[in-house]
């Protein structure tokens, strides 16, 4: 705001001129990820680059892969490009893909590196891909499998056809998960293992409005870490259920935004990852064959659960 003396007629006359401040660029986060190696072949991953906020105007940044412990050619397709949001957009996929192979080794790791940003700046601008071996180092009897467990819909604590949220939003956990299944013939068989979860849902709140009138609004939750998850399959025919265990997740991208007011996406921020999507799946039950897991598909409402390989 700007204050000024014009003189007219020899009137002193007092104007003040509002000029308003240019609109903070939003800022551009890559999250990373991480994908199974496989014993062939190529296997895709997906890396997140989201907004602060959805887009305005045309926004575009340029990525590049770079090497770590992984080598480009031997262990994955180094790929550059550029990523464009539209007016509304608020987060875009890149697809990479990793070389499958059958030789033993630790997990590899390789970076995309945002630069050259338009309309926006660059908050975190380095991702990391980790490329988990799945291939038995001697020694290890552990029986492993490589799994993912996938819900479409939405959360929160209210749930009713009113609530304005996406209801194609989604939560989705791949990885390997290995446990003894020499137990007892009435104890469970648990399996544990670190997972990639990818998580992009509304939350369904409520709040009430300056008249006093209760209403419903969404949170968005945009977000990719690791999580520590238990699967338990029951002695009986109940099937089995799903612990995640939040202590060793990180979520190095986290977007929350909506028509909430500003106070409830704050609580839905500072619960994250003890509530919201993250702990989605925690005592979910999924009706599976009793015993050792199985490769399969297996629905329950809204939760898929899938077996893909048994690793040998």
């Amino acid at each position: 705001m700007t204050r000024a003396l014009v003189l007219l007629r020899g009137v002193a006359l007092a104007i003040v001129v509002t000029v308003a401040a240019d609109a903070r660029a939003a800022d551009l986060t890559v999250g990373d990820s991480s994908v199974v190696e496989g014993n062939g072949g190529t296997q895709s991953v997906e890396v997140v680059v989201a907004l602060s906020t959805a887009a305005t105007a045309p926004v575009s940044v340029d990525y590049t892969t770079r090497d770590g412990t992984a080598v480009a050619g031997a262990d994955y397709h180094a790929t550059r490009g550029t990523v464009t949001f539209a007016p509304g957009d608020i987060s875009k996929r890149i697809t990479l893909n990793v070389v499958g192979e059958v030789a033993i080794e630790s997990d590899e790791t390789f970076v995309i590196v945002l630069s050259n940003p338009a309309g926006a700046t660059v908050a975190r601008g380095t991702g990391t891909t980790t490329i988990v071996n799945d291939d038995r180092v001697a020694g290890t009897r552990l029986p492993m499998y490589e799994v993912r467990l996938t819900y479409v819909g939405y959360t929160g604590d209210v749930t009713t056809d009113g609530c304005p949220v996406r209801r194609n939003g989604t939560v989705v956990m791949t990885g390997i998960v290995s446990g003894n299944e020499k137990v007892a013939r009435d104890d469970d068989i648990e399996y544990e293992g670190t997972l990639q979860l990818d998580i992009d849902v509304d939350a369904c709140d409520g709040y009430r409005k300056p008249n006093g009138e209760d209403d419903l609004c969404r949170v968005t939750i945009i977000a990719v870490g690791s999580i520590r998850t238990t699967f338990a399959v029951y002695a009986d025919d109940r099937g089995g259920y799903v612990q995640t265990v939040d202590g060793s997740g990180a979520f190095p991208l986290r977007l929350f935004f909506g028509s909430c007011p500003s106070s409830t996406i704050a609580d839905e921020r500072s619960v994250f990852p003890d509530n919201s999507g993250a702990n989605y799946f925690n005592g979910y039950d999924v009706k599976i064959p009793s015993g050792p897991l199985r490769v399969g598909r297996y629905v329950e409402g809204d939760v898929v659960f899938e077996v893909l390989r048994a690793i040998p």
